[in-house]
């Protein structure tokens, strides 16, 4: 795929930023040698409202966050050859081209005209955002957060001259409560990136005479949205201005601390998912302990966890022992570094302890092997490098190991919302494969790991993170259906919540051994520095 030419049409001379960063990711996953470009008549890019950009800009400053995709740069500033054609010459040149030396892509805000779709023998890309095929990047997530949903939907289609486009790549990105802006950046931010492996998985599937990756797009037909009514105006204003209020009082009148739930295993020895029965194990008021992980050795029981400490800023690695009658020793540090620790996978092989803590910071996915099982570990390698990836999880399945891991392709994008998968033949490997279809899952709902892959019966069960509208908020226990170096499917049996307890706010890990089942939970206090 190399030396590509790209068609673009655009709505004006300049791109929004995150448009940009697409369109430069492009060139260099593809290949991309020469950009030619159109500006369409009667397509130009509509930019915020005053009030919204009063909402922006007040946003902004609270949560931190600066609007950097909605910012303009010239098609001309691109690191590659790049000229500006005539309707008749750009339709030419693009109509005698075909997908093995070009593709084109459609960057207004609006499907194109179906005489033009007609008349190219190439597909042409675009990005859907929110509910309709096409709709303006300033209001990305803006009628869902007026709504009160928990996600938006971003993806890549092709357009067709018919009513139908059909649709490549589907993801949800999660609406942050607390910051319209933040959920528009991070949205943008991450669609910017869909575009080029979702091309590049399409010219793949193309030679190998494949559809696999091609479905109908359910969301054609809708009105295009071109600007917010008056109503969801004074609806987004009333919703900003009462969220910005519950952020201030919970910034001086509510803690939240993660803390540690066990309970039993149910009589067949299975995992209790029965969470509301489990005891609280709570830490100190200037800690808190998540990410338990449960190993069983010679009849005794070890948990270990993600300690983080409030004045370091940082988690470090803590191992403690769970008795018979449930009590459990004082947590022992085991693991600490200069950069962020959690998520302590432990695992035995051959005879062996080994460790995965989640390292994505440091963008390194690191292996540790015990010295002196449960308390001294030394560290044995990097199993991954370069790479932002959380919550590594394994499993041994039809004679490969599989590496699963929720991975950020860029600091920008979110790190719970994109499951990719790797596959080697040891555990201890330095050379893991990619899987082809990654991300294997693309969803704020259910693609970050939430502990380790476990066998039930005939079915395997991976662990998942709901991070839809709220980091934590639940568990889902997926079913893997397909798992092999070409597919990867799965599909959600249960979900697990903290609707039990008014004073949890979220659940995020589930682990057990042959005697305990482990989670760990949000406690909310109210008022703060009381204790539950």
């Amino acid at each position: 795929m190399k030396g590509l030419t790209l068609y673009v049409f655009t709505a004006d001379t300049s791109v929004l930023s995150w448009q940009f960063d697409m369109i430069e990711r492009m060139t260099k996953v593809l290949g991309i040698n020469q950009v030619y470009w159109h500006k369409m008549p009667g397509h130009s890019m509509v930019t915020p409202a005053l009030l919204l950009s009063a909402i922006f800009s007040l946003d902004g400053l609270l949560a931190r966050c600066q609007l950097t995709t909605l910012g303009k740069q010239r098609l001309d500033k691109l690191s590659i050859k790049t000229t500006e054609l005539g309707k008749h010459d750009f339709m030419s040149k693009m109509s005698g081209t075909d997908i093995e030396t070009a593709v084109a892509i459609n960057l207004t805000e609006n499907k194109l005209d179906n005489k033009i779709l007609a008349q190219t023998k190439l597909p042409v890309f675009s990005v859907f955002i929110g509910d309709n095929p096409k709709t303006v990047s300033a209001l990305t997530g803006l009628v869902e957060f007026i709504a009160g949903k928990k996600s938006i939907s971003t993806g890549i289609q092709i357009e067709q001259p018919s009513a139908n486009n059909v649709t490549l790549f589907a993801s949800t990105t999660s609406i942050e409560p607390p910051s319209v802006c933040r959920t528009l950046e991070t949205c943008l931010q991450k669609t910017s990136v869909f575009m080029a492996r979702t091309v590049s998985q399409y010219l793949a599937e193309q030679k190998n005479h494949a559809d696999r990756l091609v479905y109908d797009n359910q969301l054609s037909g809708i009105p295009v949205i071109q600007k917010l009514t008056l109503s969801q105006c004074l609806s987004l204003s009333i919703k900003f201005s009462s969220r910005i209020l519950k952020r201030v009082y919970d910034k001086f009148n509510v803690d939240e601390q993660w803390i540690i739930l066990l309970g039993k295993n149910n009589e067949s020895g299975q995992a209790n998912q029965q969470l509301a029965s489990f005891s609280k194990i709570i830490p100190p008021e200037d800690e808190f302990w998540a990410d338990p992980f449960l190993i069983e050795k010679d009849g005794r029981h070890y948990l270990f966890m993600e300690v983080f400490s409030f004045a370091r800023d940082l988690g470090h690695l803590s191992c403690m022992e769970i008795k018979s009658d449930g009590s459990h020793t004082e947590p022992v540090k085991i693991l600490e570094k200069p950069y962020h620790l959690s998520y302590p996978n432990v695992f035995q092989y051959e005879n062996r302890y080994y460790m995965i803590p989640e390292t994505g910071d440091h963008q390194t996915v690191e292996l540790y092997e015990a010295t002196r099982f449960p308390y001294e570990w030394s560290f044995k390698h990097n199993l991954l490098e370069n790479i932002r990836a959380y919550d590594s999880s394994l499993i041994f399945h039809e004679g490969l190991w599989w590496l699963f891991a929720s991975v950020a392709v860029t600091e920008a994008c979110p790190t719970t919302e994109e499951l990719y998968l790797f596959y080697a033949d040891s555990p201890l490997s330095t050379n893991w494969t990619a899987h082809p279809q990654n991300p294997v899952v693309s969803d704020a709902a259910s693609a970050r790991p939430a502990g380790k892959l476990y066998r039930q019966g005939d079915q395997l069960i991976r662990p998942s993170q709901d991070c839809a509208g709220s980091y934590g908020a639940g568990i889902n226990l997926c079913e893997v259906q397909l798992l092999n170096k070409k597919e990867y499917s799965e599909t959600i049996l249960n979900t697990l919540t903290a609707d039990w307890d008014k004073t949890l706010g979220g659940v995020h890990t589930f682990n057990f051994d042959s005697k305990y089942t482990v989670s760990d939970a949000i406690l909310t206090n109210k008022s703060k520095g009381a204790r539950s």
